[in-house]
């Protein structure tokens, strides 16, 4: 597996704050093909939905409850599309002006595979064994 996240910046004359812009690559070196986050888990487990409550609850430690965005984490495909394979878990990255004001910056969450291994696909569960 590659997994890569790319992060840039950029200014205009007279803005208020920087710009912040991202994206990623996960990609399967096996298969050849580009990793989507729907092939880690198991069907119809309601992943999403897991990886919804989970990153609203270490984003609102961070962010106070009127600042955030109230559709910004929703259990839709197009608000966890920015993430990365990490040794330890599944990085969700959130640009800056995503989750609350520009000003806020960017944020990430980590969840440990250990937190999502009933929802894990087998295949996803074997990587994590030989320590891929």
């Amino acid at each position: 597996m590659l997994s890569i996240y790319f992060n840039g910046y950029s200014y205009g004359i007279g803005a208020a704050h920087s710009v912040q812009y991202s994206f990623v690559i996960n990609y399967d070196l096996v298969s050849g093909k580009e990793l989507k986050l729907a092939r880690l888990f198991k069907r119809h487990s309601r992943y999403l939905e897991f990886i919804s409550r989970y990153c609203n609850d270490k984003v609102s430690v961070k962010i106070p409850a009127g600042a955030l965005f109230a559709e910004a984490l929703a259990p839709i495909d197009a608000n966890f599309e920015s993430w990365n394979l990490t040794r330890d878990g599944i990085r969700f990255n959130f640009d800056a002006c995503k989750l609350s004001g520009c000003a806020a910056g960017e944020h990430t969450v980590e969840i440990p595979y250990a937190e999502m291994k009933s929802i894990l696909s087998t295949e996803m569960k074997l990587l994590k064994q030989l320590g891929v």
